[in-house]
C-alpha cells in the first residue's frame, strides 16, 4: 500500500500541485487550506523516517482516484460528492482530477471552497435550512442553482432571495426511517411523506426542474435503508403528474 503524501505540523515542503497545474502561492495555500506534504513508500517508513511525536495523517491519492473511478463507472446518474464528508482540499482536488463533477455543499464556505479548487464543477446547496445570505451568494456569486428545502417557508426564502428566477433546481428533502445510523438525523431535517406531495406542487409553480432527496442517517449500518428510502421517493411520485418530478 502506497501512502502518497503525509500530514505535519511543519510546512517546510511545497504542497500538492493545484489542478490548474500551477503551483499556488503560499498565500493561496494559505487561503485554500493546503498544508505541507512529503512522500513515502507506506506507513511504516512515515514511522522509520520521521519518528512523529504527533498525529500525523496518510493521504493516499492513487486509491482516493480509483474508489472515485470505479464508484463513476458503475454508478448509472450522476455523482455528487457531499463535501462535509471530508472537506480536505486534498481530497477535494483529488476527486475533481478522478473525474467528479458534481458536489453536494451544505453552507456557504464549502460553496466557496468548491468553487475555488474545483474551477467550473456543478454545486448543489443540499442543505435544507438556508440563511437567505447564503442563498443570494451561493445564487448571485457562485452560480448554483440547485437547492434543497423541506418546507414551504424554505421555499418562499428561496424563491424570493434569488429574484424570482426561473432557472432553479428545486429538490424537496424527505424525512425517511434512520433506525439504523449512528447519528439520526430524521427528526432533524426533512419533510413527512405526507407532507411532500403538495410541498413538490408548490414547487412547480417556481420551477421546472423538481427532485426528491433523502439522507439515511450519518454510518447507517444497513443498506436495507436504501430501499426503504427510495420505495418512499416512488409512492410520492407516484402520486404527481407525470411531467411533474
Amino acid at each position: 500500500m502506497r501512502v502518497a503524501q503525509t500530514r505535519f505540523d511543519r510546512r517546510a515542503k511545497p504542497c500538492r500541485r493545484h489542478p490548474t497545474s500551477r503551483m499556488p502561492s503560499k498565500q493561496e495555500q494559505r487561503e485554500q487550506g493546503f498544508y505541507a506534504m512529503e512522500d513515502y513508500d507506506g506507513p511504516e517508513e512515515v514511522v522509520r523516517r520521521s519518528r512523529p511525536e504527533v498525529p500525523v495523517t496518510c493521504f493516499r491519492p492513487a486509491a482516493l482516484k480509483s474508489a472515485a473511478q470505479w464508484f463513476l463507472q458503475n454508478f448509472p446518474g450522476k455523482t455528487l460528492y457531499a463535501v462535509k464528508a471530508n472537506p480536505d482540499p486534498f481530497v477535494l482536488t483529488g476527486l475533481f482530477e478522478a473525474g467528479v463533477r458534481h458536489f453536494d455543499a451544505a453552507s456557504l464556505p464549502e460553496i466557496q471552497q468548491v468553487s475555488t479548487l474545483c474551477p467550473g464543477a456543478h454545486i448543489a446547496f443540499m442543505h435544507p435550512v438556508k440563511s437567505r445570505h447564503a442563498i443570494e451568494h451561493a445564487y448571485f456569486d457562485y452560480g448554483v442553482r440547485d437547492f434543497s428545502f423541506d418546507s414551504l417557508a424554505e421555499l418562499d426564502k428561496i424563491v424570493a432571495t434569488t429574484g424570482n428566477s426561473k432557472d432553479l433546481g428545486l429538490l424537496l428533502r424527505l424525512a425517511v426511517p434512520n433506525v439504523n445510523a449512528e447519528m439520526p438525523l430524521s427528526d432533524k431535517f426533512g419533510c413527512l411523506p405526507a407532507q411532500a406531495v403538495a410541498l413538490l406542487r408548490a414547487a412547480r409553480k417556481v420551477s421546472a426542474r423538481l427532485g426528491i432527496c433523502f439522507h439515511v442517517g450519518s454510518q447507517t449500518m444497513n443498506p436495507e435503508a436504501y430501499v426503504t428510502a427510495l420505495g418512499l421517493c416512488g409512492d410520492i411520485m407516484r402520486q404527481m403528474p407525470r411531467t411533474a418530478v
